[in-house]
């Protein structure tokens, strides 16, 4: 009998430590879960109880059942040694296979996973639902939100009265989504499927119950709190989130920072704090609305004590929060939510949700909507002679020859112009088919009605796709290319708009900035012959300038905008200045894509890129800019208020020929020529170095010509002039880290850890560490700027081999523009590791630094799938090429 009181007691007082354990030091779990302790424990447990079992009275035994040792059948021993065997060898095999794999050539990319490859485009929720099977599981592709219960994820009646938001869900919905999201991250088997599935589930119930979520649930999603070309930084510096949270929960900075050397996480650490928190009274909780809207006041503060009024906002947040959504309030406020969810998958899920699930419309909304069906279904006789009008005027354009001599295109006559721009207007305007969703309610799934059938027929039919879905996922993509701005497009999904209304209300507008076409680089004049075969094309200069998206609305309101959708306007007071001098009589709002150059006007001579940067950025006084600028308009975005991107890149030339009047030294259009043969394209490529470009710009003209934002289209192609047969471009890294200098180089950094952004799981990965290229006033300035920049430890989104040592560490703030030989697989970087090969990423061999790309942020550098093409285009254009592995090289 002590024996068994023994027992108990010694039980009673481990279970109290593993509780213990358990609440406070969670990272020794793993350990007490292992296998080979679990085995030894569970032997043990079973010595115990038959020695006691054989020892004490039966009477015993409820005492017994009290302890619940598990109970393990005869040759329990036997089997557990075997499944280590069988484990053991298992993982013998599969490194076997890993390296007779990498053996039989690196170049091969791993299998996707079986359920990956049945999971086909398009077919997410083309499956079959019925009306009686209820589902209201979030990860399920046949969910209907009708079923769905939110009674738990509204507020409290007590509660209403004292929120603004009365109506809003609950922030936790979207954290527990987050969370679920975060656990299928990189899990594979077709995660990112179910991912989609999951984000567009969770905005179908928001569409069909709380309409007014939607939009700052997208834009929390994104990590955003308006769109980009608004320049609103979202984000806080760690520094005030650490004394922020420190005052929250009544911590020391010291320890929040010592957990944070362990878990690598601020989020996780609020997690930890806000479920161990008490408050005397319970506080209101925190709605999808009630975030947002104090996540978009925060930028907002400014002024004296700026600093703690947005401490004050940040910590009424913290106190409020419920376990995860701490963890995801920080984590929005370091710009990072971690779960894999890129702007392409929200877009995606938000398109799939508007086909599913419809929102409740206005009756006004419905009956507009109705009449403007019936006036189209009605419409029988189709506009013949406004289609031969524009024929007519676009051949008579076509027709007119140009003067290639002095490289010049006349601009068209007044009345020339006006037909051309009216009879564009009018094809943009046109509507050619009904929109269906106004004869659907609010309504849960669409599958379920008999209409379905018949939207998926008309519109897959009218836009050339196999399936619903991808036809609306297009829409809305390209809806935000043109018009980057998600709460608009929202605004008019909710309003009832389909595939077609959304694409002809949400396009190009002056004073929002869209996002630029991009070319695609070669390796030499041939592939550009190659790709143009049989296509008429042109060749204009690149120039080695900063590009400039200038908005003309009158001339009081010009604005310019970067590639990267900043405001420009108060840098260029010159170009305004330009603009307004060189503008024609009668022009009106006006998106013209153009290039800056720097300008020396008494040699009347391009001056590098590096001499622009010199250039001051704010407060730029007119009369006192030293260096002189040279405008070079090259296409048109719209005109007159009317967008011409859809039309071939000769008709926009003409347009923009026609907006401007040219001053030589000031404003001249890019210098442009028409040829077919290699020769004239070698002659031209040295004319436009000779001219201090970087190369050439090689467009389509006629076929496929039109101005497609925010792609790299291969319609556009570029020329460099040291272009190298290895790598054709070059490339745009985030310096992550950095080695201090020796000898020559000592007071400044030597070399630094170049990294790529992988937009899938947000991490930067090596791709290079690179030394040369550096002038000694160049390593001066950056020593000066990252110094700003230095960082005690390494963030845990940086993707870096232990072979990699660097003496300092930098937040990832600054883009550089990189050239390189070519790239190889290395065991030292981390950029695409696991495409090729478990252990070896893909390096750059010999680095050199170009410039900085001031109109770049770290997210917009160049991606590790960007890397990925780049190394396989070696292979494609040279089969018989030698697969470098030099890893001193990669470095």
């Amino acid at each position: 009998m002590k024996l068994l009181l023994l027992v108990l007691l010694t039980k009673m007082y481990f279970c109290k430590i593993k509780r213990y354990m358990r609440t406070e030091y969670n990272y020794v779990t793993p350990f007490m879960k292992s296998k080979l302790f679990h085995n030894y424990k569970n032997k043990f447990n079973v010595i115990i109880v038959k020695n006691i079992r054989n020892n004490v009275p039966n009477r015993n035994d409820k005492y017994l059942k009290c302890l619940s040792f598990p109970k393990k059948m005869e040759g329990d021993e036997q089997c557990d040694t075997k499944v280590e065997e069988t484990h053991v060898k298992s993982e013998e095999k599969e490194a076997s296979k890993r390296k007779n794999a990498n053996d039989d050539g690196t170049k091969t990319k791993k299998p996707k996973g079986k359920n990956e490859n049945e999971i086909k485009k398009g077919s997410l929720f083309n499956c079959k639902v019925y009306e009686d099977e209820k589902i209201s599981d979030l990860a399920s592709p046949k969910f209907n939100p009708a079923n769905f219960d939110i009674s738990n994820l509204c507020l409290p009646e007590k509660d209403k009265a004292k929120h603004k938001f009365k109506d809003s869900l609950l922030f936790t919905f979207l954290t527990n989504t987050f969370n679920q999201i975060e656990e299928l991250k990189g899990s594979g088997a077709g995660s990112k499927k179910n991912v989609a599935i999951i984000l567009s589930n969770v905005f179908r119930v928001l569409i069909y119950y709380s309409p007014n979520d939607l939009i700052p649930a997208v834009y929390i999603t994104l990590n955003k709190v308006a769109p980009d070309y608004q320049n609103v930084e979202a984000g806080v510096g760690e520094a005030l989130i650490l004394k922020t949270m420190s005052e929250a929960y009544s911590r020391t900075e010291a320890s929040i920072k010592k957990d944070l050397q362990q878990i690598e996480d601020l989020g996780i650490i609020a997690e930890s704090c806000s479920c161990k928190m008490r408050t005397i009274f319970p506080l209101p909780r925190l709605t999808i609305q009630s975030v947002f809207n104090e996540l978009k006041s925060i930028p907002n503060i400014s002024g004296s004590n700026s600093q703690q009024k947005k401490r004050e906002v940040i910590k009424k947040l913290l106190v409020s929060a419920k376990t995860s959504e701490a963890k995801y309030i920080v984590r929005f406020l370091q710009q990072r939510l971690r779960i894999g969810v890129n702007s392409a998958t929200v877009l995606q899920a938000l398109a799939y949700a508007f086909v599913l699930t419809r929102p409740e419309l206005p009756e006004n909304i419905i009956k507009e909507g109705k009449l403007m069906n019936e006036k189209l279904l009605n419409e029988s006789v189709a506009v013949k002679g406004d289609n031969a009008t524009e024929i007519k005027n676009e051949n008579n354009i076509k027709s007119e020859k140009k003067n290639d001599a002095d490289n010049k295109t006349s601009a068209l006559d007044t009345d020339q112009f006006n037909d051309l721009v009216k009879s564009i207007k009018m094809r943009n305007e046109r509507m050619s088919k009904p929109n269906l969703f106004y004869n659907i309610g609010k309504e849960g799934d669409t599958r379920l009605l008999p209409i379905f059938k018949e939207l998926k027929n008309a519109y897959c039919d009218v836009n050339n796709d196999s399936d619903i879905f991808e036809c609306m996922e297009k829409s809305v993509k390209s809806a935000l290319c043109e018009l980057p701005n998600i709460e608009m497009i929202i605004q008019n999904l909710l309003n009832g708009d389909d595939m077609n209304v959304l694409m002809k209300k949400c396009t190009v507008k002056t004073g929002v900035p869209v996002q630029p076409m991009l070319a695609k680089p070669t390796k030499g004049i041939q592939e550009v012959l190659d790709r143009f075969n049989n296509v008429t094309f042109t060749c204009e200069y690149k120039y080695d300038g900063e590009r400039a998206q200038i908005h003309y609305i009158d001339k009081d309101n010009i604005k310019i905008f970067s590639r990267n959708l900043e405001t420009m306007t108060e840098k260029y007071p010159d170009v305004i200045q330009i603009v307004k001098d060189q503008i024609m009589p009668g022009v009106t709002e006006s998106i013209i894509d153009s290039e800056v150059v720097a300008y020396d006007i008494e040699n009347k001579k391009i001056l590098p890129f590096q001499i622009l940067t010199t250039r001051k950025r704010k407060d730029v006084d007119i009369e006192n800019i030293k260096v002189k600028i040279c405008l070079f308009p090259f296409d048109l975005i719209c005109c007159n208020g009317v967008p011409v991107i859809k039309e071939p890149l000769e008709i926009r030339r003409k347009l923009l020929y026609s907006l401007l009047k040219c001053k030589e030294g000031v404003l001249e259009y890019a210098t442009h020529s028409e040829m077919n043969n290699i020769e004239d394209i070698d002659m031209f490529l040295q004319d436009a170095i000779e001219n201090s470009c970087e190369g050439l710009m090689v467009k389509t003209l006629l076929d496929n010509a039109s101005y497609e934002p925010s792609r790299r289209s291969l319609n556009w192609l570029k020329v460099k002039k040291d272009y190298i047969e290895g790598l054709s471009d070059s490339v745009d890294l985030v310096p992550i880290a950095g080695y201090y200098g020796k000898g020559k180089r000592s007071g400044v950094y030597g070399a630094f850890v170049l990294a790529a952004y992988n937009s899938e799981t947000e991490n930067f990965q090596t791709v290079c560490k690179a030394g040369t290229g550096f002038s000694d006033e160049i390593l001066n300035a950056l020593h000066e700027s990252l110094s700003d920049k230095i960082i005690p430890n390494k963030k845990s989104y940086y993707e870096v081999s232990d072979k990699l040592n660097p003496d300092v560490w930098f937040d990832a703030h600054y883009v550089w523009e990189i050239k390189a030989a070519d790239l190889s697989l290395s065991p030292v970087h981390t950029a695409a590791i696991g495409v090729y090969s478990d252990d070896k990423g893909i390096g750059l061999r010999f680095p050199r630094f170009l410039r900085l790309r001031d109109d770049k942020n770290p997210e917009q550098a160049t991606t590790t799938q960007q890397i990925v093409e780049f190394y396989e285009a070696q292979f494609a254009s040279n089969k018989n090429k030698n697969n470098y592995n030099d890893d001193s090289g990669s470095e």
